[in-house]
């Protein structure tokens, strides 16, 4: 690898103010990009209330004490590690379940606030976007008094309806050395509503039988088995509805902003961070000199994480504990039914009683799934244009920038790209008298786009790296912006 080692000349003994040298090196336009893309990919996510653990007793032993901390602090930093990679891959989809939260969540509030102006109690909290946001994170649960009988209400051999339910009842009755037990318990009752909801409405009824893993309603009736239930607004309003809960939970904006770990400083780094790389861009665009595919990209991670910041101002972030209130009584098998319908979407399985990281809580079904698509595919656009910004940069060869502007281009034009997939496909799977067939060519072009997306995205990443071995001389000329405060 062939290096370069700068030589500046040193001011002369004495009192001087030095600049910074008129040069900047490879690893300062690395770090500098770096940690704009982990500031603005950590920053931006908004972790829900975790599954609730039974308090231990006080340590016996110091070593203890120091293991149960690592073990909390590890059980924080892998889940919010794991996010924070997956939105380097794929920002826009934390963009897109943004864009689906803020229009649910203005829509679901005002429902409950139509509610409370009918049937409000005098000693009731005035429900706000904040609250209908706290639910959303799983920041309200319902406890309800211990079943009489223990256990799961299963006779004879079990059907698939059981199975889909004991793998969520194992794994949930688990607890952990250093963190604690479980504070979810089977209730027999609701385990019979969750057990006859799935039969009956999912159709797990036989002895053998699947379902998607992110069917809607089949989790929503199966996190609803236990004695601890973690509603979303919609079906806070629901419970509240049918007298389950006499009323909301007595928490205040106050209370909410004050168990918020809405961390500022970090977010304060991001902006200052950001707006330092927008001033560097524009002084060097106007002075004619190249700036470095890495930081386009650093710029590209930093516009979808700001429009995500706009969205999400008011939603809690990184709270541990959710507000419980005492529920009144046991639903019924139609009011059962009519919560569970009003379950959060997900992408995946729901195995745990609390509500999913980026779960979707919807008001309307035919709108959901649009919205989330909206977003993400605005998000994609976003994402994909500001690459093309690098459209007459200087690269290590001239595929490699025609695979540049291949790639950009791709990934801005997927939206269209879906869209009509969606709908011209769809419509000619449905009106063609050859529907297998049609069917069969619709969903190639879709794994078409998506390889072809998967494939771009991956380019852009490697590209930007390796791009930074090959830059020409006037990438590494300074500017005036060197000595402003900044990261890197």
């Amino acid at each position: 690898m062939i290096t370069f080692r700068p030589q500046c000349t040193f001011p002369q003994e004495g009192p001087a103010f030095v600049y910074q040298p008129d040069i900047r090196s490879t690893m300062d336009i690395i770090w500098s990009s770096v940690i704009i893309i982990f500031l603005c990919t950590w920053s931006i996510l908004h972790t829900n209330v975790p599954c609730q653990l039974r308090p231990l007793p006080h340590p016996q032993s110091r070593l203890e004490y120091l293991l149960r901390l690592c073990a909390s602090g590890w059980r924080a930093l892998k889940v919010k590690a794991g996010w924070m990679i997956f939105t380097i891959f794929v920002p826009e989809y934390i963009l897109g379940a943004a864009v689906d939260d803020f229009w649910s969540s203005q829509v679901i509030t005002k429902a409950i606030v139509a509610f409370q102006g009918e049937e409000k109690h005098a000693d009731e909290i005035e429900w706000t976007l904040t609250h209908t946001h706290y639910a959303h994170i799983g920041g309200v649960a319902v406890k309800f008094p211990p079943d009489e009988t223990n256990g799961a209400p299963i006779s004879g051999e079990p059907l698939a309806a059981d199975m889909f339910l004991k793998v969520f009842v194992d794994r949930n009755q688990r607890g952990s050395r250093y963190l604690g037990s479980s504070d979810w318990n089977v209730h027999r009752h609701h385990y019979s509503l969750a057990r006859n909801y799935i039969i009956n409405s999912v159709g797990l009824g036989g002895r053998q039988g699947r379902v998607a893993s992110n069917h809607r309603t089949a989790n929503g009736a199966r996190a609803l088995c236990g004695d601890f239930w973690t509603l979303s607004a919609l079906q806070l309003l629901e419970a509240r509805k049918a007298g389950i809960i006499d009323k909301f939970p007595s928490v205040t904006v106050s209370e909410i902003d004050d168990k918020s770990k809405s961390d500022n400083l970090v977010k304060t780094l991001a902006l200052v961070q950001v707006v330092w790389l927008g001033i560097q861009l524009s002084l060097r665009a106007n002075a004619g000199r190249q700036s470095s595919q890495m930081e386009v990209m650093a710029l590209a991670f930093a516009v979808c994480a700001f429009i995500t910041y706009a969205l999400l101002l008011q939603r809690p972030k990184d709270l541990n504990t959710p507000t419980v209130i005492q529920a009144v009584r046991s639903p019924t098998e139609e009011e059962f039914a009519r919560i569970v319908e009003w379950s959060v979407c997900l992408d995946f399985a729901q195995l745990t009683p609390s509500i999913p990281n980026f779960a979707l809580a919807f008001y309307d079904p035919r709108m959901e799934s649009w919205l989330h698509a909206a977003g993400t595919l605005g998000g994609l656009f976003v994402f994909g244009s500001v690459h093309l910004v690098a459209w007459n940069f200087s690269f290590p060869t001239a595929t490699e920038q025609l695979l540049w502007r291949i790639a950009a281009a791709s990934i801005a034009v997927t939206p269209l790209l879906f869209m009509a997939h969606l709908v011209f496909g769809q419509e000619k799977a449905s009106a063609s008298r050859f529907g297998g067939v049609v069917r069969f060519i619709v969903a190639i072009a879709g794994w078409t786009i998506i390889l072809l997306f998967t494939v771009s995205r991956l380019f852009l990443l490697v590209e930007a790296f390796r791009s930074t071995y090959f830059l020409p001389p006037s990438t590494y000329v300074a500017t005036f912006a060197e000595n402003i405060p900044h990261m890197g």
